[in-house]
């Protein structure tokens, strides 16, 4: 970050085509008070516009002026955004070594994921969920309780290979999103009738060891 910062007044998360103005590392500088003068400004005649629309706007705007800001974007394999993270997963996130991420190699490991691309707060709590990335359980300890059984399902069409998912003709293709989605329903029914928490588990997320004694 230190290194980042060295060479600018404003360092934000990508989000696919714009700055992220969710995740943001500014440095007080002449040029970075300018740049939010300029947003207030714009949100102030404007109610309607949103900050992320403002900030690169002004952006835009300041950097025709040649003002001299300096915007940079944070490590794109390492400051994701929901869509790259949760979506694209043949993208960005799949680049990564995340296998050899560990405490004595962090440079593989992703820093931030910020949860956007998604519509609704229930919505994006749900996903941060499923995904063991929400540390706070509230009451109703969705995932954390120690007495709550939990089943895990895994998709196992969406894990092929891409060479053979281009392979496949319709046909097959069809049988095996229908094979799945049967699938789903089933374990979601063994769920409901055994009174058992149904997590959809992704074969690419790294369960959490002191939690796997409960997803039997």
């Amino acid at each position: 970050m230190k290194e980042v910062m060295l060479k600018a007044d404003v360092a934000a998360l990508w989000d696919d085509s714009a700055y992220n103005a969710g995740f943001i590392i500014i440095k007080p500088t002449n040029a970075s008070k300018r740049l939010y003068h300029t947003i207030r400004s714009m949100t102030n005649k404007s109610r309607g516009m949103d900050d992320q629309s403002a900030l690169n706007r002004a952006i835009g705007d300041l950097r025709k002026q040649n003002s001299g800001l300096k915007v940079t974007v944070l490590n794109k394999q390492r400051f994701l955004c929901g869509l790259h993270y949760f979506e694209r997963r043949d993208s960005l996130q799949f680049s990564l070594n995340r296998h050899k991420c560990n405490r004595q190699n962090q440079s593989n490991c992703v820093a931030v994921v910020h949860n956007n691309w998604m519509v609704g707060k229930a919505a994006k709590v749900y996903r941060f969920r499923e995904h063991l990335m929400w540390m706070y359980d509230g009451d109703d300890q969705y995932y954390t309780s120690n007495t709550r059984l939990y089943l895990t399902y895994t998709n196992q069409a969406w894990n092929m290979s891409q060479n053979m998912n281009q392979n496949m003709t319709t046909d097959r293709r069809t049988v095996v999103v229908e094979s799945e989605i049967s699938a789903l329903k089933i374990a979601m029914t063994i769920g409901y009738l055994l009174n058992r928490t149904t997590l959809i588990k992704d074969n690419n997320i790294h369960w959490i060891p002191s939690q796997q004694n409960r997803y039997k």
